[in-house]
């Protein structure tokens, strides 16, 4: 059987946003550094993600233009076939798929986060802390958490430096910082949720971190996501769907989800004064249809003589 060539991804820009690994653990930033103050600019986290699309998109580019050779120019058998990919042309950037192919494999020498690489200009005090659910993507269309974040109505600035865990937390030493949340959103003193999907709210880590902002006394912040006027309303409209009740979100570990909603009894007193709290969120932050800019442009044009 022949064998096939295999093309890898080229992740060489990648790593030209980042610094080399730390040799020496004890003087890295991590170490420097507590974790409650560890932010990176999201604009540069943009950036960063914007590279990670382009090595995937160059992969199939790659793999195309090989294919092509192969078809039309191997008369003499000198072009071996090629692989398909392993990877899509844009693969979901979630949590799992960024952790497991990005961030440990680049960070698998110093055993330290991604902070620890990211370049001190785009290190700063963290102003938001971003909540976000594994599953969903961070970026690359409307409807991912990032971009949701930073369009519409609540936005985030790219300037704004954030508590994101994928960037700020190590990857390769299970840490419980489930009690320390409290902490570090109090000391972030914003909580920022975009709610790009129902996942956030089926994920009971991401109702923890509601709990500890709401504890803490940070400021919790629903972007309102909008590309254009005509999606002012339909947040709200959505949450309404969504959202039944916080009993029916879920974690890995059932022991998680036991701990969870006892904090939250402690907190709240049941479980329908906590629905309560994050209906009285979504009420404050998402338009009311009849009062968004399309409603009361047609409501103006139809009152016209």
């Amino acid at each position: 059987m022949t064998q096939k060539y295999v093309l890898k991804p080229d992740f060489s820009k990648v790593e030209a946003l980042l610094l080399p690994e730390p040799t020496d653990a004890e003087n890295s930033p991590d170490a420097q550094t507590p974790i409650e103050q560890r932010g990176v600019k999201l604009e540069w986290i943009f950036e960063f993600m914007r590279a990670i699309e382009d090595v995937f998109v160059d992969l199939w580019k790659r793999y195309e233009s090989h294919e092509r050779a192969y078809e039309h120019l191997n008369w003499s058998g000198h072009i071996p076939e090629a692989e398909r990919p392993a990877y899509e042309r844009h693969p979901a950037l979630n949590g799992y798929f960024l952790q497991g192919t990005i961030i440990k494999p680049m960070t698998q020498n110093c055993q330290l986060s991604l902070y620890s690489r990211s370049p001190p200009e785009v290190r700063g005090e963290p102003s938001v802390f971003v909540s976000h659910a594994w599953a969903d993507p961070l970026v690359r269309t409307p409807g991912t958490t990032l971009i949701d974040m930073v369009s519409g109505n609540n936005r985030v600035s790219d300037n704004a430096f954030c508590w994101l865990d994928l960037f700020v937390y190590n990857q390769h030493t299970p840490q419980d910082i489930a009690q320390d949340m409290e902490r570090i959103i109090g000391t972030v003193g914003q909580l920022v949720m975009p709610m790009s999907s129902e996942t956030v709210l089926q994920r009971l880590w991401c109702i923890w971190e509601w709990l500890a902002a709401h504890r803490a006394g940070a400021t919790i912040t629903l972007p309102e996501a909008a590309y254009s006027r005509y999606y002012f309303g339909k947040k709200r409209d959505w949450f309404q769907t969504a959202f039944t009740t916080i009993a029916d979100a879920q974690t890995t570990h059932p022991e998680d989800a036991a701990q969870i909603m006892e904090e939250i009894l402690r907190t709240f007193g049941s479980v329908e004064a906590a629905d309560k709290e994050i209906r009285a969120l979504a009420d404050k932050f998402f338009t009311h249809a009849d009062q968004a800019p399309w409603h009361k442009a047609a409501k103006e044009k139809n009152a016209k003589p």
